[in-house]
């Protein structure tokens, strides 16, 4: 805010309206509030208006030390985790006696094409795969952290295989696209992915347009 030199002279005269001169000794002045007790009371006011958004400023400034304190903490436990892990080692590799469990959901997403003549069934299917990596956990109370996406490249992952691909596009099977991981603080997998399959279909059109087509989607789930 710019002021002009004539407000200024006028704020500077008003402000003398309100003091008054007590002479001490040594030829000194002293200018005194004449109502010193309004001007506290107004001060205090104003300080106290100020005060939840200084409150919420100092919160702020906390919440984000103590997010780059966990940040610094939890990423040392992943390169810990992460300097003994061997992605290319199944969860339970080395151990007897042990299983691991693994949750399998697929849901088609889309039919793409029914080609009669070349017998194939073209579709997207949404899979999502669930597991427990023992090697991945961490201690919550220590980092806080719930859980973290990681890239499906950098763990070990099952590996799904069609039963039935069609030769002439059996090589679009093994894209994924739309890759979301999530790892949990004790260990559980959740990954999820669409992919387009192509798989061989025998079209039977005898009693076209009433003919009834089943086709059958054979998956396989590898551990490498």
């Amino acid at each position: 805010m710019h002021l002009s030199v004539k407000e200024i002279l006028t704020a500077f005269f008003l402000l003398l309206a309100h003091l008054e001169v007590v002479a001490v000794p040594h030829n000194n002045v002293t200018f005194v509030p004449v109502d010193a007790t309004t001007i506290n009371v107004k001060q205090t006011a104003m300080e106290n208006d100020r005060t939840p958004f200084g409150r919420i400023s100092e919160a702020n400034n906390l919440n984000r030390n103590k997010t780059a304190e966990s940040r610094k903490r939890f990423q040392k436990t992943m390169d810990a985790i992460f300097n003994d892990y061997r992605k290319y080692l199944s969860p339970t590799e080395g151990v007897l006696s042990a299983s691991c469990w693994l949750n399998v959901t697929t849901a088609p997403v889309a039919l793409i094409e029914l080609a009669e003549l070349d017998e194939r069934l073209s579709t997207i299917l949404d899979f999502q795969l669930k597991w427990s990596d023992e090697r991945l956990a961490w201690n919550i109370t220590e980092t806080e952290w719930y859980y973290v996406p990681h890239d499906p490249n950098m763990i070990w992952t099952p590996k799904i295989e069609i039963g039935n691909p069609h030769d002439t596009k059996v090589a679009q099977s093994s894209k994924s696209q739309r890759n979301v991981l999530n790892v949990i603080y004790d260990g559980s997998v959740s990954w999820r992915f669409v992919r387009p399959i192509d798989t061989i279909c025998e079209v039977d059109s005898t009693y076209y347009p009433f003919d009834r087509q089943i086709c059958e989607i054979d998956l396989k789930v590898s551990p490498m």
